[in-house]
């Protein structure tokens, strides 16, 4: 095996906790900084044999990897805390690399890029296309930016590794139309399994959609319940995806008519903890009102 590296994740949610279980498998250091994170945070990465530290000067120190994972709307900041920390760090102390595998737009990307590389790390641009639960099954990591290929070895044990060569911005871009492309499938799913669900046969149409489409229905079954939790997240996910379009000069009508029926499940006040299941979720998006139109 290759040298064991010290690996900071930052933070472990259900794909940091993931990819942390993984790399502390193949015998790498994995730490944290828990300082102001959640008990759920705490516990999270105590179950999966992170290495707690109290402060990000501690979960920092000396690493050869930092990988961001948080929600697009932090990823600036957090890129700005791991700067300042780093320049704050000995003078002898090598940089490590910046893994930016947050689901932000190419600007955003290079932006975040341009804060690392001021305190000396090697900024590279990453994106997972798959769920935490199914890396091994089903996903792929991309990446873009000085050096990608020198991280293909970490994590190719695990998932495939796609490198999109040396320009920050690229691995982003790939993220932006995966990203959309599932939730917009999703949101277009949603509404039209409400509006059925408006003559009382929502059940005949998804039985009708396995008949015909049966891998488009799966594919819908196995997402759909998962936002509840993540819905807030999507809808940052999908403004970032809006942003990009805009920046190249795409339109943008499928991605703010997906950021609107994110809104609406959002809206809708689900229970983000609980297990949903297909069936009752639908249901209970059938029976709600956040689908419903306002009265003139």
């Amino acid at each position: 095996m290759a040298t064991a590296k010290q690996i900071a994740i930052l933070y472990p949610g259900d794909m940091g906790a993931a990819i942390g279980r993984e790399l502390r498998a193949a015998g790498h250091h994995v730490r944290t900084d828990v300082s102001d994170r959640s008990q759920q945070t705490r516990d999270t990465a105590q179950t999966e044999g992170f290495q707690l530290a109290e402060t990000l000067t501690a979960a920092l120190d000396r690493v050869d990897l930092i990988i961001s994972l948080v929600p697009p709307g932090e990823a600036v900041n957090t890129a700005r805390r791991v700067s300042e920390t780093l320049q704050a760090a000995p003078a002898s102390t090598q940089p490590p690399v910046y893994l930016d595998l947050n689901s932000i737009s190419p600007a955003t990307m290079r932006d975040i890029a341009g804060i690392v590389s001021s305190a000396g790390a090697r900024c590279i641009d990453g994106t997972i296309h798959g769920q935490a639960q199914r890396l091994r099954q089903k996903s792929v990591l991309l990446l873009s930016g000085p050096g990608a290929d020198d991280l293909r070895a970490l994590f190719d044990g695990f998932m495939p590794v796609r490198t999109l060569g040396d320009e920050v911005g690229v691995a982003s871009s790939l993220k932006m139309c995966l990203g959309a492309f599932t939730k917009g499938l999703v949101a277009l799913s949603a509404e039209i399994l409400v509006a059925a669900g408006s003559t009382g046969r929502h059940k005949e149409f998804v039985a009708c959609m396995a008949d015909f489409y049966p891998e488009t229905t799966q594919l819908i079954a196995r997402l759909l319940p998962s936002f509840p939790k993540h819905v807030a997240r999507r809808i940052q996910e999908i403004g970032e995806a809006e942003a990009w379009y805009d920046e190249i000069g795409v339109t943008a009508t499928m991605a703010r008519g997906t950021l609107d029926v994110l809104e609406k499940i959002h809206a809708a006040n689900l229970d983000p903890d609980r297990p949903w299941q297909f069936e009752e979720l639908l249901d209970r998006l059938v029976q709600g009102n956040a689908f419903r139109k306002p009265p003139d």
